[in-house]
């Protein structure tokens, strides 16, 4: 993600642009699927340009206004990422290979989208669902 694309989504966020938020922004979103903190860190030279409480300050503010997706991977560890597709959907899917720990984004199918209306029954209004499908990626499935 180039600078200029990272202000311009801070700022429509309502956030200063800060060139720490431009780098983690940036990092994020130039990720081959979700990252751990630690993997962001070291993208972004965590020691070096910035201290790591700067770093998880950073991911939670990006977290609470949208511009970063958190979720829990199957390790029980939080994973950050900024979803390629567009426009982002109330439902997030991410798929993680159980043999070499292999994760990605996935778009979800509009008829999964849709059945989060009856969620709605419940009374609640339903802001994010996130979706863990576990198994084997294709080089792992090619492997047995």
């Amino acid at each position: 993600m180039r600078p200029a694309a990272a202000s311009k989504l801070l700022m429509q966020a309502g956030l200063e642009d800060t060139a720490h938020r431009r780098i983690i922004l940036a990092a994020v979103a130039d990720a081959e699927g979700p990252v751990t903190a630690g993997e962001v860190g070291a993208a972004v030279g965590v020691g070096e340009k910035l201290n790591k409480v700067t770093l998880y300050r950073n991911l939670e503010l990006l977290v609470e206004c949208g511009l970063v997706r958190r979720h829990s991977g199957p390790d029980r560890s939080y994973r950050y990422c900024r979803p390629s597709f567009a426009p982002p959907s109330v439902v997030h899917c991410h798929a993680y290979c159980a043999s070499c720990g292999a994760s990605r984004c996935v778009e979800a199918p509009k008829s999964w989208t849709e059945a989060v209306g009856l969620l709605d029954l419940s009374g609640f209004e339903i802001g994010k669902v996130d979706i863990r499908l576990e198994g084997l990626c294709p080089d792992c499935r090619a492997k047995r």
